[in-house]
């Protein structure tokens, strides 16, 4: 990469990459600053924004699966919960007890969690009825054809990797409703 973009020279020159030097040749490079490491993200930077008697609400980091998924053996959301906030372990399904959303393993965001059978029956209506508004940033790279749109495309489980795919209009897969549609 560094000699394709001309940063590393033979003779004052710019060569290609699969270029065999013959000896005494003099080569310059310039200063390759390296990209720094990124530390994936784990269950320690899960962090509670709010919490009262009732509910918590925390910060989930991408990368982190709220709740065990087929073919995962890998530490959850589920599990910092039990540490961190055991109240939620006895709160609605008992396979994803105090979970009344969840976000996507490669989605990061705001979660509400209950700690109480009441709150949870509470937050369960509020979300079924869509009276919770949820907002949703998106970055993509490229040249993208308009500033704004509606994406409706339907989803579904993708065919490698196990992550949901927008699928185009005549593929089959989950309508999201009108209403649900969000501005690109």
């Amino acid at each position: 990469k560094a000699i394709t973009e001309g940063k590393i020279r033979v003779n004052n020159k710019t060569v290609a990459p699969h270029y065999f030097l013959k000896g005494g040749e003099e080569i310059v490079f310039d200063a390759i600053q390296e990209e720094p490491l990124v530390t994936p993200p784990t269950l320690k930077d899960v962090r509670i924004l709010f919490e009262d008697d009732e509910i918590a609400i925390l910060e989930k980091p991408i990368g982190i699966l709220v709740h065990p998924a087929d073919g995962t053996h890998e530490h959850t959301l589920l599990d910092w919960l039990a540490e961190h906030i055991p109240a939620t372990t006895h709160v609605g399904n008992p396979l994803r007890p105090g979970i009344v959303h969840r976000l996507d393993r490669d989605v990061s965001g705001v979660l509400v969690v209950a700690k109480k059978k009441e709150a949870f029956a509470d937050l369960q209506r509020v979300f079924q009825a869509r009276e919770i508004e949820k907002k949703y940033v998106a970055i993509v790279s490229g040249n993208v054809a308009q500033d704004t749109g509606v994406i409706t495309f339907p989803i579904r489980r993708a065919k490698t990797g196990g992550r949901m795919a927008a699928i185009p209009r005549q593929g089959k897969g989950k309508n999201i409703r009108d209403e649900d549609a969000r501005q690109a």
